[in-house]
């Protein structure tokens, strides 16, 4: 009796146990191939998982990964809408049609990712793998290829999913298969230990370990063992394993330790399950906020004292409601200068032309916007016109403070009280950064007019010279070039020379 041929591929368009028409392949692994398939009865767009070639261990294998999906139902691994058999009699899954990428394909074009990212994605294979893990499945192909970041209609970001429970085990249960000893099950490159070393007894930590390989994987860009066939398993069992610190400058602590022990050759040195780990890279999900700097020089805690007054009303006018409301306290004798600066109001205000500045109201009225604004204009104050003080110039500040206010008769004023420090002190304005004096800025005028004057005496001396030379007789036919050599050495002379013999000429001419 001959075996019946194996039956060729459908085409696009085949109808697929009367109601799903395929329209196109998606994918092929090494079990399945994925098209994308119409519904006929409901319209909709689904994903059909067909065997490669009709096979017995294929055909397991693909009714395991319906039984595994369809027990566990999580937002991170891929739904299984129904399983059927075509008309040779072949099984296939009924999916939903994913859209995006594999975590494979984006390694490929990002090479590797950034912390947020990267551990996003691992945080939701976790949350994936610990609920199967609960359902007492081990999916034992754990790698970039088998997750799939599905973008939903209308939304930008995308969701992780677990796929292909074609090799998983159940932990519990009667198994359909069992498993060979000495049989390897998985991808070498991340095969943990005790799925290398083909042991009979596997638990969910062997999942933990391929956690931990695609984490490194999407942090530094390489898979933290390499080799190829017999030299990686090797590497698996007795190799170095690096960590993520030394491909990856200022990698935090905490993350590198946990990739450090996903990836422990003994299993109990592990994370105890996979919602440990999904815990643990929550912290690492969102970026941590930059360190605040300071806003202005002279506003760091060592450099700027505030000092808290408790009496009166508040120190921009109005009730306080707080506990300890701010007043307007008058500073001491020895700082008055802050208080009445020349040319910003009083009595020593400038002439230049300049309106003075609004005083400060006594008696802790309102500061009008135009005082705020001349207040924090001044380089010396802090915000909200606080001064900037170091540490010992406010304790010399508390003193003085305390002798002015006891030295100030008022009826009606309460009785003064210790200031503190954290506070503020409102101020007048300050004055201008002082100018250069009118001598120092008219120095360049000065000098230019005392070079030309030089200048006109040095032609004077020249003029008498040449004057007195032409009258002596020195420019005589025979000595013309001795005249000339004297006169262009001295330049003055020279200049001279010409001018006094044009005023001879004139001067010589009939009437």
């Amino acid at each position: 009796m001959q075996s019946p041929s194996p039956p060729a591929a459908p085409p696009p368009g085949a109808l697929v146990c009367g109601k799903y028409r395929l329209l196109r392949r998606i994918g092929e692994g090494a079990m399945g191939v994925v098209w994308a398939a119409h519904n006929e009865a409901t319209s909709r767009e689904v994903a059909l998982k067909l065997l490669v070639r009709p096979d017995p261990e294929l055909r397991v294998r693909l009714l395991r990964e319906a039984r595994a999906c369809g027990a566990v139902s999580h937002r991170n691994i891929v739904d299984i809408y129904d399983a059927d058999e075509t008309e040779s009699g072949d099984p296939f899954l009924v999916m939903p049609l994913l859209s995006g990428e594999t975590l494979s394909s984006l390694l490929k074009r990002k090479r590797k990712l950034e912390v947020p990212e990267a551990s996003r994605i691992a945080r939701d294979i976790a949350r994936g793998l610990s609920a199967a893990h609960e359902r007492g499945i081990i999916h034992r192909d754990l790698k970039p290829s088998n997750i799939f970041l599905h973008t939903e209609p209308g939304d930008t970001d995308y969701v992780v999913k677990i796929l292909d429970f074609g090799v998983s085990k159940f932990v519990t249960g009667p198994q359909q298969v069992r498993t060979a000893t000495g049989i390897l099950i998985g991808s070498p490159a991340y095969m943990s230990p005790e799925q290398v070393r083909a042991q009979g007894e596997l638990d969910t930590r062997a999942d933990l370990w391929a956690l931990g390989v695609v984490m490194f994987e999407m942090l530094t860009s390489r898979r933290p063992i390499q080799g190829r066939a017999h030299e990686l398993l090797r590497s698996v069992l007795q190799g170095d394993i690096p960590s993520v610190s030394q491909f990856v400058w200022q990698i935090d602590p905490g993350l590198d330790a946990l990739v450090t022990q996903c990836l422990q050759r003994d299993r109990e040195r592990r994370p105890r399950s996979a919602a440990e780990v999904a815990a643990a890279l929550e912290s690492f999900v969102t970026p941590s906020a930059p360190p605040r700097l300071p806003s202005s020089p002279g506003s760091s805690p060592e450099l700027r004292h505030e000092i808290q007054q408790h009496l009166g009303r508040g120190s921009w006018g109005g009730a306080s409601s707080g506990p300890s409301p701010a007043t307007t306290t008058p500073l001491p004798l020895s700082m008055g200068h802050l208080q009445s600066p020349h040319g910003h109001g009083g009595a020593a205000a400038s002439t230049r032309g300049a309106s003075p500045a609004p005083a400060l109201p006594a008696g802790g009225g309102a500061v009008t916007p135009a005082q705020r604004r001349s207040m924090s204009s001044n380089p010396l104050l802090g915000e909200h016109g606080t001064i900037k003080l170091s540490p010992d110039q406010a304790a010399v500040f508390h003193r003085a403070a305390q002798a002015s206010s006891l030295a100030l008769p008022s009826a009606s004023a309460p009785a003064p009280r210790a200031a503190s420090f954290g506070g503020t002190v409102p101020l007048g304005p300050l004055p201008p950064p002082r100018r250069s004096s009118p001598e120092l800025a008219r120095s360049p005028v000065v000098w230019v007019a005392m070079a030309v004057l030089a200048a006109a005496v040095l032609v004077g001396i020249g003029m008498i010279a040449g004057y007195l030379l032409l009258r002596a007789g020195v420019e005589s036919p025979g000595e013309r070039g001795a005249e000339r050599a004297t006169f262009d050495g001295v330049p003055w002379l020279a200049i001279g020379k010409e001018i006094s013999r044009a005023v001879v000429l004139r001067l010589e001419q009939p009437c």
